[in-house]
């Protein structure tokens, strides 16, 4: 049986309050960047059951404490099971919310949507499970610079739903919507123009460009094919109130979704910071 190499990068989670109450489903992923960890990417607001734009808030009153995610087996030899799965459970916080495990942004801090988790290489949890991590797929073309109007595909569990194992993620098809070369808000996020829906937050976006593309913007060294990339985290869907009083809708949520750029998780990785205390926001 021949799998997608994407269909392996991904995980479902499941919010988990210290009372162990499901608050949610979401969406993580794998990334790799040095030799000590292996580093477990999702959403802020994932963690903490807040929105980023009024963090105080808490949609539930519950504070997350734990992720628990759904993984293969790995059966030795760097093989995989698809029949046995495993959940694992990953610490994130305490029932006061006031010792994040997780890091964020150096400077954006939770202004940014997006949290690292890291796990160490040498855990049981490495040897027990089979993933990918998404930074090694060998035929992403970091050379081309992604355009409003190419394809995405959002790789993830919409409303909790899998690809038929309980692991496999689903896939989405949409596009990018605004220019990806502008910090949307003066962050480095973009827009996409996807159907998404609830469960794919903190789902990894892969851009394709199909036709012909030059490396060097010489017509003689134009290849045709498809070029992938990837491209960023998707974090939700914009809710037309968030547009202003032109909107006549005070609450519609609009298929345009938000995506930040993949250079956040190096950045969070590099010089990221233990996540903000609730009690400090």
């Amino acid at each position: 049986m021949t799998l997608s190499f994407f269909s392996l990068v991904t995980s479902p989670a499941e919010i988990i309050s210290t009372t162990e109450t499901i608050l949610g489903c979401a969406t993580c992923f794998f990334y790799k960047q040095d030799e000590r960890y292996i580093y477990l990417v999702t959403n802020w607001h994932v963690v903490t059951g807040r929105n980023p734009m009024a963090p105080n808030i808490s949609n539930s009153g519950a504070i997350p404490t734990h992720l628990r995610l759904r993984l293969h087996k790995n059966v030795g030899d760097g093989k995989i099971s698809l029949s046995q799965k495993l959940l694992c459970l990953f610490n994130i916080n305490d029932q006061d919310g006031n010792s994040p495990k997780w890091l964020e942004h150096p400077k954006h801090r939770y202004n940014i949507d997006v949290v690292v988790l890291r796990i160490e290489k040498e855990s049981s949890f490495m040897s027990n499970v089979f993933f990918r991590c998404i930074s090694e797929y060998s035929h992403f073309e970091e050379r081309y610079a992604e355009s409003a109007m190419d394809d995405i595909i959002v790789i993830g569990y919409p409303w909790g739903l899998d690809g038929g194992d309980r692991v496999l993620p689903l896939f989405k098809r949409g596009s990018i919507a605004s220019e990806p070369t502008i910090d949307y808000n003066g962050l480095p996020q973009f827009l996409i123009d996807c159907k998404t829906t609830k469960g794919m937050s903190g789902a990894p976006v892969i851009c394709l460009h199909k036709g012909i593309w030059s490396p060097t913007e010489k017509e003689s060294d134009a290849v045709v094919g498809t070029v992938e990339k990837f491209s960023g985290i998707y974090s939700g869907r914009w809710h037309a109130k968030e547009f202003g009083e032109h909107t006549k809708a005070t609450d519609e949520i609009t298929e345009i979704g938000i995506v930040w750029k993949k250079a956040v998780i190096e950045e969070i990785i590099q010089g990221g910071v233990f996540g903000t205390e609730i009690c400090k926001l």
